[in-house]
């Protein structure tokens, strides 16, 4: 499977930008090439476990898993790229009021 994945991600997709580099992985934003979707590939060593179970979780509160492919430790996590800002954006240096507060904290509950 994750031979599979890499050779259609080399195919079909096309490499925008990478947003994060780490010691532990890399996450990369996408654009399929024949409909021009955007996509994240989250490309990382550990355990894909989490990944694996949210792969047939749908919610609104978080990004659609398309696919999630391991071999040993190295792990490729296929999922939907939502356009916007990510909580640490959000709280860094904001005050937010009140209703503010109880919708971000009501979101992040719906999706735990």
């Amino acid at each position: 499977m994750y031979g599979w994945l890499l050779q259609a991600l080399e195919e079909q997709f096309l490499e925008e930008r990478l947003l994060r580099q780490s010691s532990r992985g890399s996450l990369r934003l996408l654009r399929h090439q024949a409909t021009g979707r955007r996509f994240i590939l989250r490309h990382y060593t550990g355990n894909a476990e989490v990944y694996g179970r949210l792969l047939h979780c749908t919610c609104q509160n978080l990004p659609e898993i398309y696919e999630v492919a391991s071999r040993e430790e190295e792990n490729l996590v296929l999922e939907e790229f939502i356009q916007g800002d990510n909580l640490g954006d959000l709280l860094r240096d904001a005050l937010f009021t009140p209703e503010e507060t109880r919708s971000i904290v009501t979101q992040v509950c719906r999706a735990l």
